[in-house]
């Protein structure tokens, strides 16, 4: 079985971690990334092993492609160099990231006498990124 990841935004270590057990499953593993790097988003201290964990046990990792179509075999791109290459796929699994929600936000602002938008509400970031942001509006209350 081959499988191909499509990481339109790789900002999840969850997503790393399935991609970990699929191969330690002995399932066949591409990820694909619009990004001009594999993992952004993920720690510093954590990025280095994982990738380096992936590219041992045999990831084919393709960055900075542009995504054509998916077929039923798998999915059609351009790489960065400008080659069209089709990436074989029993399965395809396509994580393009997050979209900010501020219909509660919207909903609310006028019935309340303070309220403010934070987080992914405002735009999806890392998990780190929304602790801070958190902290910093708490210590403004």
């Amino acid at each position: 079985m081959a499988l191909s990841f499509v990481d339109a935004y790789s900002k999840v270590n969850s997503e790393i971690s399935i991609k970990v057990d699929l191969l330690e499953k002995g399932i066949k593993v591409t990820i694909t990334n619009i990004l001009d790097e594999m993992g952004q988003g993920v720690g510093a201290g954590l990025r280095g092993p994982l990738i380096e964990r992936l590219n041992e046990m045999g990831v084919s990792m393709l960055t900075g492609v542009k995504y054509e179509h998916f077929e039923n075999d798998g999915v059609v791109l351009v790489t960065k160099e400008g080659t069209r290459k089709t990436i074989p796929a029993d399965t395809i699994v396509f994580a393009a990231g997050l979209k900010p929600c501020q219909k509660l936000y919207e909903t609310i602002k006028d019935k309340v006498p303070e309220i403010r938008c934070i987080g992914d509400c405002v735009k999806a970031r890392t998990i780190r990124d929304a602790i801070a942001e958190g902290y910093q509006t708490a210590v403004t209350l």
